[in-house]
């Protein structure tokens, strides 16, 4: 094998690693998933607490706020151990949000997640969320 087919591997399998994280963690609402994905000292630099309790704890709220959520993967790039997913999400607003009484209204919006992968785990993660269009539509 030569070293390009070594670090195409290598991205391939970061990339599916992500791709499962989203899958079986964040659109199966299940934040003890998790623990299969993340390093023990996995960093969360989005969400307070900055560990994989802040992120368990995200993945409950947003099942919380958006029951039916679900992320789609709209584009993946993986080098370098990290993978960068852009994403499409969508749902209906049946919880409280920020002050934001639930009306029962569709979202849809753009998030950004960006993932550093060590030792075939996760190791961090930072997330960018249009916050601006979510409220828009939840109607705030």
């Amino acid at each position: 094998m030569t070293t390009a087919d070594t670090h195409a591997a290598s991205h391939a399998a970061d990339r599916d690693l992500v791709l499962r994280f989203i899958d079986e963690v964040w659109n199966a609402a299940e934040p003890e998933a998790a623990d299969r994905f993340l390093r023990p000292d996995y960093r969360d630099l989005t969400y307070q607490g900055g560990d994989a309790a802040a992120l368990k704890a995200q993945v409950r709220e947003l099942a919380r706020i958006l029951p039916d959520q679900r992320s789609e993967v709209i584009d993946v790039a993986a080098a370098d151990g990290r993978v960068v997913v852009r994403l499409r999400l969508t749902g209906t607003h049946r919880g409280d949000f920020r002050g934001v009484a639930a009306k029962g209204n569709p979202v849809s919006v753009s998030a950004v997640r960006w993932f550093g992968i060590r030792g075939g785990l996760i190791a961090d993660h930072w997330a960018l969320l249009d916050t601006a269009a979510l409220l828009r539509q939840m109607e705030a």
